[in-house]
């Protein structure tokens, strides 16, 4: 109980709201968009993804078709994607903690065009009551011999965060322990999802379940300090691959509709599941350290309430 005592009283008392720049790549879908003629003729799904490692942005759009002139006889092609990629040449993070990224190209020195992509990028927004929605805007210059005018274009994008699983893999270069909270019989069901990676961020993210699940909305809650984190390292670290759940309810009834949460540490990429509510059942490994990860991680999760 002591060391118990120590772990949670250490970790929550030593957190501070985190400002942490991420790597890897955040995909956004693009939910509604108003593309330039020059743009795009005829849009099918798009995507625009933020790759903060290798400072790179990408427009990808499928173009359904090529439009036909009435009464026109048209050649049936499938029209390639469009696909742009430009280099990140600015990152800024406003007072909400909200990353609004610049990427540029500006080949009119050498008779081509300038590209850019800007993508506003409320992944991790903590800090403001009202989050600012994700968007993205990308306009074109080139002049023109022709007319002898700069032709400028310009298109706006409505985003939203792609999947939970390409989240995880992006946001977190690994995750050390996470808590799942499935729903139960509830009106409005919602996947909560609390963790915490090897850089100590904190992470909650919220699914809502409407006509399929909702794009995630993620908060960072805290950023644990060098010697918290060394602490919980070490717990995770003592926890067995082949632990297994024993029943702590064993021979008494099981209910149903009610809520299920699992706090799991990850080993080798796999999640093991060191603790598990279900059914009014309590099943957990014969590890001392579980009930102080479960009591931790649901500490946490009482922040996103």
């Amino acid at each position: 109980m002591k060391s118990l005592l120590l772990l949670v009283s250490l970790v929550l008392g030593t957190v501070a709201q985190a400002n942490v720049q991420r790597e890897g790549v955040i995909n956004f879908n693009v939910v509604k968009a108003e593309y330039a003629k020059s743009h795009v003729r005829s849009a099918g799904h798009a995507t625009v993804s933020v790759d903060y490692k290798n400072s790179t942005v990408t427009l990808f759009v499928e173009e359904r078709h090529i439009p036909c002139a009435p009464n026109m006889m048209c050649a049936a092609v499938m029209p390639a994607p469009i696909e742009i990629e430009l280099p990140i040449v600015k990152v800024e993070t406003d007072s909400c903690g909200v990353k609004h990224v610049v990427a540029k190209r500006d080949l009119r020195p050498v008779d081509g065009a300038l590209q850019v992509l800007k993508v506003v990028d409320p992944t991790l927004n903590n800090t403001c009551l009202i989050s600012e929605e994700a968007s993205a805007t990308y306009e074109s210059r080139f002049y023109s011999r022709m007319t002898s005018q700069e032709i400028v274009a310009l298109s706006k994008l409505t985003l939203a965060l792609d999947t939970l699983e390409s989240l995880e893999t992006s946001l977190a270069p690994a995750i050390l322990v996470k808590l799942v909270e499935h729903p139960g019989f509830v009106p409005v069901p919602a996947l909560k999802t609390v963790y915490v990676d090897v850089t100590g961020r904190v992470i909650s993210t919220v699914q809502v379940y409407r006509n399929g699940l909702s794009a995630p909305k993620v908060t960072v809650l805290a950023q644990l300090t060098a010697e918290a984190l060394k602490n919980l390292k070490e717990v995770t670290g003592a926890i067995k691959a082949d632990a297994k759940l024993v029943d702590l309810n064993e021979g008494e009834p099981m209910c149903t509709d009610a809520p299920s949460t699992e706090v799991a540490v990850v080993i080798n990429g796999k999640d093991v599941v060191v603790h598990n509510t279900s059914g009014c059942h309590e099943f957990s490994i014969q590890d001392y350290r579980a009930q102080m990860l479960k009591q931790l991680m649901e500490g946490f999760q009482n922040l996103t309430k």
